[in-house]
């Protein structure tokens, strides 16, 4: 444990095989893919919340690519594709998409609230 806090672990050109991490990564690729289904099972007929559960399987199946990929190049020891900082860049990535899609997510609320306030407006308005 105390090696994952140095640098040379992180940025090996020879990295070791990552020993536990496949089942993690595995387990995290099971829970993406099992994600993926059911948003686009949700997305159906949402409205406003159809774009945030479209946008949230596009990151769920994205992501399940991506572990595929890592998976697959630390398994075949590809030296520097199967490098552990790709490991770094790919949780970064998945905290920055989520952090937009949630920011999304916020303006969607937004939007949807002033829509019923115009149209509750709209009822007192003659016509």
């Amino acid at each position: 444990m105390s090696n994952l806090f140095t640098l040379a672990y992180w940025f090996n050109s020879r990295p070791a095989p990552l020993g536990h991490y496949p089942k993690i990564i595995m387990g995290l690729f099971i829970i993406l893919l099992a994600a993926f289904f059911t948003f686009l099972k949700i997305m159906k007929d949402r409205g406003y919340n159809s774009k945030m559960w479209l946008s949230l399987a596009d990151f769920a199946f994205t992501n399940v690519l991506l572990a595929l990929v890592i998976m697959f190049f630390s398994l075949e020891l590809v030296p520097f594709l199967a490098a552990k900082f790709w490991l770094i860049l790919w949780l970064a990535e998945m905290v920055a998409w989520l952090t937009i899609i949630f920011k999304r997510v916020k303006r969607l609320k937004i939007k949807k609230t002033e829509a019923d306030r115009e149209e509750i407006n709209k009822k007192y308005i003659p016509q």
